[in-house]
């Protein structure tokens, strides 16, 4: 082989190790707004725009929230309105939209107020909200994922409850899953016609106490843990398969913020919202990624699939290793 063969090899090999090599997107979010509720302790947090006008208004934008005395107690959901009065992404610290931060204005609507029960695990159970009604739970303290009708009309169940140990529940509508995140980071997913939840990976450790916060979105999986100001994607599949390595997420978001997590939802603004411990706030993230939709790749399309071991990686680059080695002595002789 000559030395020119021996090059275009090594060249062939080089964009395959980085083909293979996954790379993790570093991406920002900003705080919008940071809305106090009159509550000792917010759990649950999810958004929803109503396009059809379920609530009264077409295309107004909601928060469902859960409140409560404690940890154990009386849990009652909330629904506020929230109205944006311009641009809801423009952000002082928003190089893809800097500007002042538009007003926002938090409305409750008391006629929605509803009385989901007394018990002890309120932060462990989230809400799901679509044009078909309204879910709640999670775990087997509530009984499992129920849905209502407009208007907490016919309670019904959805879903088994989620695995001993969930913090954070979301729905994937592309797929029809449900997924649960458990405190030592670990998430199940569930459909219809499943025996029971199945394990499908851990996510990375954040450098919070634990695992507290799950949402997907576009295809997009997102994962948080309590004490951390730090969020991991994922991309699935049109079959609710991951495409990402569990350990190398598509996107690492960090946000300013000191508060902690204890609910985690999307929906008003297309923003994120979270309901905060201590703080019984709920605190609105945005821009970034979230100001243009990320289109979900093929496995092919340069993301690693969730499949792709480490070791093959590894042997490719000792592969490379290899070649240039006998390329350089073959060249010398």
């Amino acid at each position: 082989m000559t030395a020119r063969s021996y090059l275009k090899a090594l060249v062939g090999l080089s964009l395959l190790v980085l083909a293979a090599t996954p790379s993790v997107l570093a991406d920002t979010f900003y705080v919008y707004a940071n809305y106090s509720i009159p509550v000792s302790y917010a759990t649950g947090i999810e958004g929803f725009i109503d396009t059809n006008g379920r609530l009264g208004t077409p295309g107004a934008h909601y928060l469902f929230v859960t409140g409560g005395p404690s940890y154990c107690g009386d849990q009652t959901a909330y629904v506020y309105q929230v109205t944006t009065v311009g641009d809801p992404n423009r952000h002082p610290d928003n190089p893809e939209d800097p500007g002042p931060i538009a007003p926002r204005t938090f409305t409750r609507r008391d006629d929605l107020t509803y009385f989901l029960g007394n018990f002890c695990n309120g932060h462990d159970n989230e809400y799901y909200v679509d044009d078909g009604g309204i879910y709640y739970g999670g775990t087997s303290g509530f009984g499992g994922i129920y849905h209502w009708d407009w208007g907490w009309a016919n309670k019904t169940l959805a879903a088994p409850a989620a695995p001993s140990g969930t913090q954070a529940m979301g729905f994937d509508a592309i797929a029809g899953y449900w997924w649960a995140g458990i405190s030592n980071r670990q998430l199940y997913r569930w459909r219809s016609g499943m025996a029971s939840w199945q394990y499908m990976f851990t996510h990375n450790n954040l450098a919070g106490s634990h695992h507290d916060g799950l949402e997907v979105v576009n295809g997009i999986l997102y994962v948080s843990d309590m004490t951390t100001a730090r969020i991991n994607s994922y991309h699935l599949d049109t079959d609710g398969d991951p495409i990402e390595p569990p350990t190398t997420p598509y996107q690492d978001i960090i946000y300013a913020s000191t508060n902690v997590v204890e609910g985690f939802g999307y929906g008003a603004n297309n923003h994120f919202w979270i309901s905060t411990y201590g703080g019984h706030s709920m605190m609105e993230l945005g821009g970034g990624s979230l100001i243009v939709p990320t289109p979900t790749p093929s496995p092919t399309a340069g993301v690693v699939p969730a499949t792709t071991s480490t070791g093959a990686i590894v042997l490719i680059m000792l592969l490379s290793v290899s070649l240039i080695t006998f390329g350089v002595n073959k060249i010398r002789h």
